[in-house]
């Protein structure tokens, strides 16, 4: 609504009680406004209206907003009341709401998040305007960009879905997105107003019925100790206090008075059960006090764990996203977990919001979510809990000895005889001793069973009586007697592989346990490669110890090496260190920042254009670290693209158009990021310190040459553009700041990690990449105005402005594609003269050739031979062929030394690039009775040589997603 060509914003309302309630609205002028409320039929009543004007940071255009709010209180419970904003122009909004009930005995509490975009809030209104929830909860994460992005909560909220906010309250929590002072003036200072809260204002509780709500804020843990973790930097010692605080108080509004004497417990936070500190900080907090239900939000999927304790009975909902449609669930089979780290995962899906159904004896929870256009939500899940303990009956109970160890299989049926849900928890008794056990299935894919109501499953698990001699193991009704034997008295595990490709080493680390209580000498402990035993270390440990062995074993050859230390498990790795050509975009702007061309993309020349095709996840272009790139307070990214597609479903979003960090994302790891999402939006940012600074704005145009841009100053803050037009700012950050300029990183387009990054492997679990055609793109030290953005646009051909600032000016006319390489003199075999003209000459046979050489390129080696070092013998050219193949040396002249000099050139055209890969050379030489080889095969052996031009190595692991770890993100 505009008042006096004004936009006002709201009404909505907050703080829901039996007898009070929030109307808030927010406007661009401080100019007074009257509330007028009442009951149908009733003389209207007037309340004071408090202003509390909106942090500048806010606002880009200069622009001061206000926020009203008024506490409506001493109202009936269960009554709806009308209500009246009313201008000094005479123009007025007008709403409606319906109060709490005073003592209800049922409660229905609509709950929903991470909305962002929120292209389904037409559905979403109508569903909740049927429903007519008591009042909904809102998980956090509202802006799509920043919470320093004013625009983002207009149109993404309050525009949406104005006659919901109008009519049903809403309670809202913090979340990532919402960093910035935008959440506090619309929703927590007023909030703070009413409910008992921490000093932040942004933690709080409240109770509803029989259920006891605690809201917890968790971006301390979960967004800025994060952003310190994932980007190497130490927690600050602010954050390690409002971390301290907030836990604080949560644990003890768990242990007040009307928490305990609740009959429902239920805690509501944005950083879920899975995230890495809220399962470190919260969780152990909810458990120790009883919380009986947590939902979070963040990851934008659905995720139900139950307690990975037997004897604790919480649930822990993730809930999905609201911004598409999207309705799904997986279960699993008992033979596989859904998240590996996770046994206790139980149901894996998506869904837009769900709802609560609280009675004294029962909570419901239902799931739901859109298909495509639907205006009907499809019910995904439905969970019911009761306070009455399960009643799990086994049957079918089987007990078998497994082998004289003591592992026993134990299988049967479990079936639920209740209507609420219950993890199966299997009661063992082992010669009188009671013990749990609540996971099942094969050794390693264990995991929790979750039984609904009158359902049944059948189960095996595996149960290790550890002592040896007699035992009787009873489950149920059915016993089993065996008598256990001595086993191993050394088991090795933990088997851990480094790889330094540099020396060209591999860093074995086994963990060896000693499980008998007598010491043991002298054991031999063996690291084997490829089943051969190839070093032997002797331990010795005392009863129960338990001590870690190294070996570090220098491989030769390139290839698939398994390592294995005695019985341990295997470990595979592909050793693939050949030498290449790495195409080079030259850099124009004298800083010498050549761009490297990855992967296989065509290179187009049409309408006076050149440009890059990066089609497939391996192409993408990388220009190395370099002081050059190194920013103070300033610096402006162009990159000229032809995007092709938008991502799939199933790919990973964030697609990258410029990156310079570790990620693009989950922490403050990168200096800057420009990428599309799924949705085409471009999304923006920098970071400095353990602060991620990001935003939103702008679309992608699909199958058009466009120029984007970010260009950021400290001091007058981020715009980015699409061409010459600016669609979106974020205001400035303090002077004293530092930026993130992540030195030893590449600058990336079209590529980037994304992700967590993983302490053991220093970079995250997924790669991202964007499909597009790549024209132009520039670097510089210094914020470009919008004329200078206009002029590079009109003239991209031009230097154009802050020319002596530019640091990258790629020219895709001039691709270097050739390059040699020359190894080092070497001889067949250690030397030692005896005395200063003593020679050893050898008579070098035959070499072997490994090599990758597609038709267009070309690959040729001069083999050269020396007494000296220094003058050439002899010498023979060798045109080298697409897989391996054998040459004849014997006509060289017997010489002390031999090295090999290669010319590699590449072919780049519209069908792609293609380049030649040198993966062994190997001589064999005879002197007398002596037979010696000659091997180039790692990278330790090339990097010994001389490079020249566009010859190099392609990275390690880029491309590799390591699935042995959990990273849930909604990439």
């Amino acid at each position: 609504m505009f008042i006096d060509g004004i936009e006002v914003n709201g009404p909505y309302l907050l703080a829901p009680f039996p007898t009070c309630m929030t109307v808030a609205w927010e406007a661009g002028f401080s100019a007074g406004a009257s509330l007028f409320y009442g009951l149908a039929g009733e003389k209207p009543l007037e309340a004071a209206v408090s202003v509390h004007r909106e942090a500048d940071a806010g606002s880009t255009d200069g622009t001061k907003h206000f926020i009203y709010y008024a506490n409506l209180k001493n109202l009936e419970p269960d009554s709806r009341y009308g209500y009246s904003i009313v201008f000094p122009s005479g123009e007025r909004m007008d709403g409606q709401f319906k109060t709490l009930r005073k003592d209800p005995d049922n409660l229905n509490v609509m709950i929903v998040g991470d909305t962002h975009l929120f292209r389904i809030y037409k559905q979403f209104e109508h569903a909740a305007l049927t429903s007519k929830p008591d009042f909904m909860i809102n998980l956090g994460d509202i802006p799509a960009g920043s919470g320093y992005q004013r625009d983002q909560y207009i149109s993404g909220w309050f525009r949406k879905i104005p006659n919901l906010l109008r009519s049903i309250p809403v309670v809202y929590i913090p979340g990532n997105h919402d960093d910035g002072p935008l959440f506090n003036d619309f929703f927590a200072f007023p909030q703070s107003t009413v409910y008992r809260c921490d000093a932040a204002k942004r933690t709080f509780s409240f109770d509803c019925g029989g259920a006891h709500f605690l809201m917890v804020d968790s971006c301390s843990w979960g967004l800025t100790e994060m952003n310190s973790v994932n980007s190497g930097l130490p927690v600050d010692r602010q954050t390690r206090k409002v971390r301290e605080d907030t836990l604080n108080w949560a644990e003890n509004d768990l242990k007040s008075e009307k928490a305990r004497n609740a009959k429902w417990r239920i805690l509501l936070i944005h950083h879920p059960y899975t995230d890495e500190f809220t399962n470190k900080y919260m969780v152990p907090i909810a458990e120790k006090q009883r919380v009986d239900l947590m939902i979070g939000g963040h990851l934008h999927y659905y995720i139900k764990n139950l307690s990975i304790h037997p004897n604790h009975r919480a649930v822990y909902i993730t809930q999905g996203n609201a911004e598409s449609p999207e309705a799904e669930l997986k279960e699993g089979s008992l033979e596989e977990r859904l998240l590996s780290d996770y046994p206790e995962a139980v149901a894996l899906g998506k869904e837009n919001f769900s709802e609560l159904h609280i009675g004294d004896e029962r909570l419901i929870y239902e799931g739901f979510g859109f298909q495509n256009d639907t205006d009907l939500p499809v019910r995904m899940d439905r969970m019911v809990m009761d306070k009455d303990l399960p009643q799990v009956r086994l049957s079918n109970v089987e007990i078998k000895a497994l082998d004289n160890l003591g592992n026993l299989g134990i299988t049967g049926c479990a079936r639920n005889e209740g209507d609420s849900i219950a993890a199966l928890n299997l009661q063992i008794e082992d010669n009188g001793v009671r013990k749990n056990l609540n996971l099942f299935g094969s050794r390693g894919n264990e995991r929790v069973i979750l039984l609904n109501g009158r359902e049944e499953k059948c189960f095996s698990t595996v149960y290790r009586a550890e002592t040896a001699g007699a035992h009787t193991v009873r489950v149920g009704d059915k016993y089993l007697e065996v008598t256990v034997q001595n086993g191993e008295k050394l088991s090795f595990g933990s088997l851990k592989l480094m790889v330094n490709r540099q020396k060209s080493y591999f860093a074995v680390a086994i963990d060896v346990t000693n499980h008998e209580n007598v010491p043991v000498t002298e054991f031999p402990v063996n690291l084997v490669v490829n089943k051969k035993t190839v070093e032997t270390k002797i331990v010795s440990l005392s009863g129960h110890e338990n001590t870690q062995v190294e070996f570090l074993y220098r491989y030769l050859h390139n290839g698939l090496y398994t390592i294995q230390v005695n019985d341990s498990e295997e470990k595979t790795i592909d050793i693939q260190d050949y030498l290449c050509v790495v195409p080079r975009v030259k850099d124009r702007s004298g800083c010498g920042n050549d761009a490297l061309i990855r992967g296989n993309p065509p290179v187009v020349h049409r309408d006076g254009r050149t440009y890059v095709c990066l089609n497939h996840n391996e192409d993408y272009l990388e220009i190395p670290c370099s002081e050059s790139l190194i920013v103070d307070d300033e610096f402006s990214g162009i990159v000229e693209a032809k995007i092709n597609r938008l991502a799939k479903d199933t790919e990973m979003g964030h697609n990258p158009l410029m990156v310079k960090g570790k990620s693009v994302g989950w922490g403050a790891t990168y200096l800057i990021r420009m990428v599309v999402e799924r949705s085409g939006m471009m999304k923006w940012g920098t970071c400095y310190g353990s602060t991620e600074y990001a935003w939103e704005g702008g679309k992608a145009a699909l199958n058009k040459w466009t120029q984007y841009t970010l260009a950021f100053s400290k001091e007058s803050g981020g715009d980015s553009y699409c061409d010459e037009d600016r669609v979106s700012s974020i205001p400035g950050v303090e002077g004293s700041c530092q930026l993130r300029n992540w030195e030893n990183d590449p600058l990336f387009i079209g590529y980037s990690y994304i992700g967590h990054v993983i302490r053991e492997i220093s970079r995250p679990k997924y790669f991202t990449h964007l499909s597009a055609d790549i024209g132009q793109v520039r670097f510089y030290r210094k914020k470009l105005t919008d004329r200078g953005i206009a002029a590079v646009f009109h003239n991209p051909k031009q230097r154009g402005p802050a020319g002596e600032k530019l640091a990258v000016w790629l020219d895709f006319d001039n691709i270097c594609d050739t390059g040699a390489h020359t190894t080092e003199w070497r001889r067949p075999a250690e030397f030692k003269p005896a005395y200063k003209m003593d020679r050893k000459l050898w008579n070098f046979e035959k070499i072997e050739i490994h090599a990758d050489t597609p038709e267009t390129v070309l690959l040729e080696a001069t083999v050269e031979v020396s007494d000296d070092e220094q003058h050439v013998n002899g010498l023979k050219k060798i045109s080298i062929k697409n897989g391996a193949m054998a040459v004849d040396l014997s006509d060289l002249q017997p010489s002390q030394f031999i090295r090999i000099r290669t010319i590699f050139k590449a072919s780049l055209s519209e069908k792609g690039t293609f380049i030649p890969r040198l993966r062994e050379y190997r001589i064999t030489a005879s002197n007398g009775r002596t037979n010696a080889s000659v091997v180039w095969a790692t990278r330790r052996d090339w990097e010994k040589g001389e490079f020249e031009g566009a010859v190099g190595f392609e990275p390690v692991d880029r491309l590799r997603v390591f699935d042995e770890y959990t990273d849930v993100i909604h990439g």
